[in-house]
């Protein structure tokens, strides 16, 4: 299994201008259930989600510049498969397990304190995963209006905010396979929801398809570097909310890991 982020990521640092010393706000998400931890590890998780919630957010925003842009609210008729029914709109399938009001961030909590050895490093691995289908959607995008084709290329991964959920949750997966020594596999990651046994089988055959499609839009390339990780938290996140993370990842043993 490749084993990502070689180097310590102190090296990588000293490439990253300084944070400035003007003072920006933190942007955060609150829980909706009381977490029984410190409230260092409840900022981190915040901050994740805070990240998350940009990244999302500067997609949408190129979204209206494109024909066929990356992420996407509404199916249209050259996203939906109908064989296998990955494109189809499931967000509530995955809520269910968390509450009927929850958001993503309820799955984001829940899987970091599940997973307290292989967190904060792996969610933001996972974030640059999906960054990177962002970018080879948009190169396959180039390709095609110069080759004058008027059709999206079969092989680009596409958003869909209905599959929001599902889409982070795989990136995760892929992330931790990827990225740590751990044998960890699809199964075990869907056995680790709070859902029914029936749920979880449902998510299971849908989550197997996207990670297939994830893989095969990357050239079955899902490698994140130091210098992927520090660049995506430099462009989304302030100078208190990056500290915020690094300090996490790098003082903590066990995260360390993954800059070995």
């Amino acid at each position: 299994m490749p084993k990502a982020l070689r180097g310590p990521i102190e090296t990588v640092i000293k490439k990253q201008p300084k944070c400035s010393s003007t003072s920006h706000p933190v942007t955060v998400f609150s829980p909706q259930r009381p977490l029984f931890s410190s409230s260092g590890k409840v900022l981190v998780t915040k901050t994740l989600i805070t990240l998350w919630n940009r990244l999302l957010g500067s997609y949408q925003a190129e979204s209206t510049k494109e024909i066929f842009p990356f992420l996407y609210a509404e199916q249209d008729s050259q996203s939906i498969d109908d064989n296998t029914g990955i494109d189809v709109a499931d967000n509530e399938k995955w809520q269910i397990g968390f509450g009927s009001n929850a958001s993503v961030g309820e799955m984001i909590f829940h899987l970091y304190y599940t997973l307290s050895d292989v967190d904060t490093a792996a969610w933001v691995i996972a974030f640059c995963i999906i960054d990177k289908l962002q970018l080879q959607h948009s190169v396959n995008n180039h390709l095609r209006l110069s080759s004058n084709s008027s059709s999206c290329n079969e092989t680009s991964f596409r958003f869909h905010l209905g599959n929001k959920w599902r889409n982070l949750f795989v990136a995760f997966c892929l992330a931790l396979k990827w990225h740590t020594d751990y044998n960890i596999t699809l199964n075990y990651m869907i056995d680790l929801l709070p859902h029914s046994s029936q749920d979880r089988q449902q998510l299971r055959k849908l989550s197997a398809l996207t990670e297939r499609r994830m893989c095969y839009s990357l050239g079955y390339n899902v490698f994140v570097s130091p210098e992927n990780l520090l660049q995506l938290l430099e462009q989304f996140l302030a100078c208190e909310e990056r500290i915020c993370l690094m300090e996490d990842i790098t003082n903590d043993s066990s995260l360390g890991r993954f800059f070995l």
